[in-house]
Protein backbone atom coordinates (compact mmCIF):
# COMPACT_ATOMS: atom_id res chain seq x y z
CA UNK A 1 0.00 0.00 0.00
CA UNK A 2 1.53 3.49 -1.20
CA UNK A 3 0.65 6.80 0.95
CA UNK A 4 0.99 9.83 -0.05
CA UNK A 5 2.85 12.30 1.92
CA UNK A 6 1.55 15.87 2.13
CA UNK A 7 4.59 18.55 3.04
CA UNK A 8 3.19 22.30 3.79
CA UNK A 9 4.16 24.50 0.97
CA UNK A 10 4.96 28.15 2.54
CA UNK A 11 3.23 31.02 0.38
CA UNK A 12 6.04 33.77 -1.65
CA UNK A 13 4.72 36.65 0.09
CA UNK A 14 5.67 39.59 -1.59
CA UNK A 15 4.94 43.51 0.07
CA UNK A 16 1.65 44.97 -1.01
CA UNK A 17 2.17 48.29 -2.78
CA UNK A 18 0.78 50.98 -0.41
CA UNK A 19 -0.59 53.06 -3.34
CA UNK A 20 -3.25 50.11 -4.84
CA UNK A 21 -3.01 47.04 -3.15
CA UNK A 22 -1.27 45.26 -6.14
CA UNK A 23 1.73 43.91 -5.59
CA UNK A 24 4.77 46.02 -5.38
CA UNK A 25 8.79 44.99 -5.03
CA UNK A 26 10.47 47.55 -2.95
CA UNK A 27 13.77 46.82 -4.92
CA UNK A 28 15.41 44.02 -6.23
CA UNK A 29 16.39 41.82 -3.19
CA UNK A 30 12.43 41.52 -2.56
CA UNK A 31 11.68 39.78 -5.91
CA UNK A 32 14.58 37.94 -7.03
CA UNK A 33 12.59 35.88 -9.42
CA UNK A 34 11.40 38.39 -11.37
CA UNK A 35 14.94 40.08 -11.47
CA UNK A 36 16.31 36.19 -12.53
CA UNK A 37 13.43 36.28 -15.17
CA UNK A 38 14.40 39.47 -16.53
CA UNK A 39 17.81 38.44 -16.83
CA UNK A 40 16.28 35.86 -19.57
CA UNK A 41 15.03 39.11 -21.59
CA UNK A 42 17.16 39.96 -24.65
CA UNK A 43 17.92 43.82 -24.18
CA UNK A 44 16.17 45.09 -27.13
CA UNK A 45 19.02 47.01 -29.28
CA UNK A 46 17.16 47.70 -32.24
CA UNK A 47 13.77 49.54 -33.88
CA UNK A 48 12.92 46.73 -36.02
CA UNK A 49 8.96 46.15 -35.33
CA UNK A 50 9.30 42.65 -35.11
CA UNK A 51 12.20 42.92 -32.30
CA UNK A 52 10.40 45.23 -30.52
CA UNK A 53 7.35 42.83 -30.63
CA UNK A 54 9.52 39.71 -29.58
CA UNK A 55 10.41 41.84 -26.77
CA UNK A 56 7.26 43.16 -25.67
CA UNK A 57 5.82 39.74 -25.73
CA UNK A 58 8.49 38.27 -23.28
CA UNK A 59 7.86 41.61 -20.86
CA UNK A 60 3.56 40.64 -20.89
CA UNK A 61 4.40 36.73 -20.04
CA UNK A 62 6.42 38.06 -17.08
CA UNK A 63 4.37 40.61 -16.11
CA UNK A 64 1.44 38.61 -16.36
CA UNK A 65 2.81 36.40 -13.55
CA UNK A 66 1.77 39.26 -11.12
CA UNK A 67 5.51 39.31 -9.19
CA UNK A 68 5.32 42.74 -9.17
CA UNK A 69 2.87 46.02 -9.80
CA UNK A 70 3.22 47.61 -13.28
CA UNK A 71 5.11 50.21 -12.26
CA UNK A 72 7.75 48.41 -10.95
CA UNK A 73 8.09 46.04 -14.07
CA UNK A 74 8.79 49.18 -16.03
CA UNK A 75 11.51 50.47 -13.73
CA UNK A 76 13.07 47.09 -13.91
CA UNK A 77 13.47 47.46 -17.66
CA UNK A 78 15.16 50.37 -18.26
CA UNK A 79 18.45 48.85 -18.20
CA UNK A 80 17.21 46.39 -21.00
CA UNK A 81 15.99 49.24 -23.63
CA UNK A 82 18.10 52.12 -25.17
CA UNK A 83 17.18 55.30 -27.59
CA UNK A 84 13.58 55.88 -28.31
CA UNK A 85 12.87 53.24 -26.32
CA UNK A 86 14.05 54.24 -23.59
CA UNK A 87 12.46 57.88 -24.16
CA UNK A 88 9.42 55.94 -23.89
CA UNK A 89 9.46 54.18 -20.87
CA UNK A 90 10.79 57.38 -18.84
CA UNK A 91 7.70 58.95 -19.87
CA UNK A 92 4.79 56.41 -19.05
CA UNK A 93 7.04 56.68 -15.68
CA UNK A 94 6.55 60.07 -14.95
CA UNK A 95 3.06 59.64 -15.99
CA UNK A 96 2.62 56.30 -13.58
CA UNK A 97 0.85 54.46 -16.77
CA UNK A 98 -0.01 50.97 -15.93
CA UNK A 99 0.61 48.05 -18.50
CA UNK A 100 -2.60 48.71 -20.16
CA UNK A 101 -1.82 52.06 -20.88
CA UNK A 102 1.82 51.12 -21.77
CA UNK A 103 0.78 48.40 -24.40
CA UNK A 104 -1.40 50.70 -25.70
CA UNK A 105 0.87 53.37 -26.19
CA UNK A 106 3.22 51.02 -27.76
CA UNK A 107 0.77 50.43 -30.28
CA UNK A 108 0.11 53.77 -31.08
CA UNK A 109 3.67 54.84 -31.17
CA UNK A 110 5.36 52.19 -32.87
CA UNK A 111 2.85 49.88 -34.63
CA UNK A 112 0.18 52.50 -36.02
CA UNK A 113 0.95 51.15 -39.59
CA UNK A 114 -0.46 47.78 -38.26
CA UNK A 115 -4.04 49.12 -38.11
CA UNK A 116 -4.13 51.61 -41.20
CA UNK A 117 -5.53 54.76 -41.91
CA UNK A 118 -8.83 55.25 -42.91
CA UNK A 119 -10.13 58.66 -44.96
Amino acid sequence: MSRLICCPIEPILFPLSANDGSHGCGGVGQAPVLVDLLRQVTPLASDKPEEILRFFVQLGEINDLGLCDDIEIIRQVLSLVSGSMLKFFGSCLREGTDWAGFKSRLLEQYFLFLFGTHS
